[in-house]
């Protein structure tokens, strides 16, 4: 829980304050106890000096991103996207997802099995590098990753979370194909031609670049584990 300097609680919930912020882990085990949902709504109109940029945030369980934080489940054991599972390390597009459920388990970053036990003969191989089953999720192709997310204005590319080409360029050059360079169109021989694509050392930023938010990051990064599941110890 997030503990204030003051260590003020809430009167009957046992939430921390912590400059006007809530910390609502304490939700979690009064809800299993009860089995009833908590009323966020009465517990909001009791408390309203509470800072309400961070109910939305909070309330998910997310640490204090604002509005940038990804809508992910962080209480899933899945240390990766929505869409992603972890193997070996990294982050990759679900095989069922890949598969259209017919071969729903993971056993290789290029292999995936029908039901076990896996053998095979009821196993899928599709080579790639960064492609065929060895992809990480979102739309398109894009390399497995490490685990966590990126923050809801953010791409990646190579293993690193980017602010978007689309927001940097007033969706002129929509397709990031490097750090420092975007491109009308996705990435193909088209890029090269003179008006496809933009070069600016201004574009290898974070999503959090001008906001004037310490927590969020100005510098592109590696994904941020802690946007996708809270019990991750690197956070």
């Amino acid at each position: 829980a997030h503990r204030g300097s003051a260590g003020a609680q809430g009167p009957s919930s046992g939430v921390a304050v912590e400059r006007g912020v809530v910390g609502l882990q304490a939700f979690a085990p009064q809800q299993q106890a009860t089995g009833q949902p908590v009323d966020i709504a009465a517990t909001k109109a009791a408390h309203p000096n509470w800072n309400p940029h961070y109910w939305d945030t909070l309330v998910a369980g997310r640490k204090a991103f604002g509005a940038l934080a990804p809508n992910e489940n962080l209480n899933d054991g899945n240390k990766c996207e929505t869409g992603e599972e972890e193997f070996g390390g990294l982050c990759y597009k679900t095989c069922a997802t890949l598969t259209g459920n017919e071969y729903p388990i993971r056993t290789t970053a290029f292999t995936c099995c029908k039901k076990q036990p896996c053998h095979l003969f009821n196993s899928k191989h599709e080579m790639g590098v960064c492609g065929g089953f060895s992809v990480g999720g979102g739309k398109g192709t894009s390399c497995p990753h490490l685990p966590g997310g990126c923050l809801v204005d953010e791409e990646m590319l190579g293993g690193r979370c980017y602010k978007k080409c689309s927001i940097l360029t007033h969706n002129e050059f929509t397709h990031r194909i490097a750090p420092v360079v975007c491109c009308k169109m996705a990435l193909s021989y088209r890029c090269a031609f003179s008006g496809n694509h933009r070069f600016s050392r201004s574009f290898d930023v974070g999503g959090g670049k001008g906001d004037n938010d310490k927590s969020t990051p100005a510098y592109s990064h590696t994904p941020m584990p802690q946007l996708t599941e809270a019990s991750d110890k690197s956070r």
